[in-house]
């Protein structure tokens, strides 16, 4: 008896298979999960990254805004301000990219509408001197 085994090399080979099959998942779902855990980062990163771009363009044009207050008409001025109040309020609400790429482009419409009010409030004032020559 001391040469035969309880167990054939079969059976000691398959339960190795088995064994070597049970550590290629474990480390194949290990993989997984620190790749998803590496993906769900970087999407978190662009987010923040996102908005925190979103979120110096409102305040550029808050300053924007100040500066050229007395250059725009108080109407045009009070409505900007306000707009830009509502992006604050929009960005702070916003958790998603879905939600922040609205924002990005209402931050265009609202730079071209201070643009537009400018030149509208200068050309005005323009007319109004040539009236008075």
């Amino acid at each position: 008896m001391s040469g035969s085994s309880k167990f054939s090399e079969a059976e000691i080979a398959a339960w190795k298979q088995k064994i070597l099959d049970a550590q290629r998942k474990r480390q194949a779902e290990i993989e997984r999960q620190r790749r998803e855990a590496a993906e769900a980062a970087e999407r978190q990163r662009q987010l923040d990254e996102f908005r925190h771009h979103i979120h110096l363009r409102i305040q550029s044009l808050l300053v924007d805004l100040r500066c050229q207050w007395s250059n725009l008409y108080s109407q045009d001025a009070a409505a900007l301000h306000y707009r830009c109040q509502r992006q604050q309020d929009a960005l702070a609400q916003a958790s998603s990219m879905t939600q922040l790429h609205p924002l990005s482009e209402e931050l265009l419409r609202l730079e071209k509408s201070l643009q537009e009010s400018l030149f509208r409030k200068r050309r005005d004032d323009a007319e109004k001197r040539r009236q008075v020559a």
